[in-house]
């Protein structure tokens, strides 16, 4: 139980995420015809460098609002990436070969996401049967500013990389 809320109340506050992709995406392919492939993916990454910054200060006393913030940031970090990165791993490949790459990708992609999602439960499991909810809180730091850290680095390489890009095609 998270600040007394049931488990209704603490997946209401995950909407964000998920409302601000939906809300998001259908924009995404707009943006990436207007400003580029590479602005759009730096956008969604700083999106998320945004909002792993924002819940490595999540607390006891950190107001609704700020949580929910933070989970629209990563929503939309997430509609900014998705969409975006598949279509430049699509564009890297032969024609011929879209089928292949598409298929390989979704699988990655899913292998990934279940993997990560398998050993993030046993790393939750492990910690939360031997620490108390404060020490929990604390040791949830890192890996927030791991994925802060990463997210920067990747919006700087992208915007990097989309300067490199565009000034060779001119």
């Amino acid at each position: 139980i998270v600040r007394g809320f049931d488990n209704l109340h603490i997946g209401l506050m995950l909407l964000p995420a998920t409302l601000m992709v939906a809300l998001v995406s259908p924009f995404v392919n707009n943006w990436v015809e207007r400003y580029g492939i590479w602005l759009v993916l730096a956008f969604g990454f700083a999106s998320f460098t945004l909002s792993a910054v924002m819940q490595y200060h999540l607390g006891a006393s950190s107001s609704i609002y700020f949580i929910l913030v933070s989970y629209a940031a990563m929503g939309l970090g997430w509609a900014c990436i998705l969409s975006p990165s598949f279509t430049a791993a699509m564009l890297a490949v032969p024609k011929a070969d879209s089928g292949a790459a598409m298929g390989a990708l979704s699988a990655m992609h899913n292998a990934g996401g279940s993997i990560g999602l398998s050993v993030g439960v046993m790393l939750f499991d492990l910690h939360t049967s031997t620490v108390s909810a404060p020490q929990f809180m604390l040791h949830q730091k890192a890996p927030f500013l791991f994925i802060a850290s990463l997210s920067a680095c990747l919006t700087l390489v992208l915007l990097w990389y989309r300067k490199r890009v565009s000034s060779s095609n001119h």
